[in-house]
């Protein structure tokens, strides 16, 4: 396994350890899950962000994925300063519109793209994203008490 498919798995990891604590309620006066939940989407999400910038930033029509990613990097930091438990569902959805934007990268859809997205980091976000969605979901419904 390479570093970077590694790096992008274990990213995973604290949204999962996030979960755990909440649902077992292990030390629930020292941390606050959701907003712990929140922050850490935040961060994940303007990295993506950051990296869809990284893979365009020499082709010569980028606006589109730039405004894009600046967008949904500043829903993310909204959805920080939410206190709302509904919030999450704006993350899911932040988080799956990244997806679409890999979908399109990988499929080159940009005009007059030179470019290929990486085999290997388009698999390894395609399953992590599947994996934070389905955290960020299950921690949606325990917070309601389903």
């Amino acid at each position: 396994m390479s570093i970077n498919r590694f790096l992008t798995i274990s990213g995973v990891l604290p949204f999962l350890i996030i979960l755990v604590l909440s649902l077992f309620k292990i030390y629930p006066n020292l941390f606050d899950y959701q907003f712990m939940i929140f922050t850490y989407s935040a961060i994940i999400i303007s990295f993506i962000s950051g990296s869809h910038w990284g893979i365009v930033i020499d082709v010569p029509d980028r606006k589109r994925i730039k405004i894009e990613s600046n967008i949904i990097t500043l829903i993310a930091w909204l959805c920080v300063l939410v206190d709302s438990i509904h919030t999450l569902i704006v993350l899911i959805f932040c988080f799956i519109y990244l997806q679409y934007i890999d979908i399109r990268l990988k499929k080159q859809v940009y005009v007059g793209a030179e470019f290929d997205i990486n085999k290997h980091y388009y698999q390894s976000r395609l399953v992590a994203t599947l994996f934070v969605v389905i955290i960020l979901f299950i921690f949606y419904l325990t917070s309601l008490g389903l």
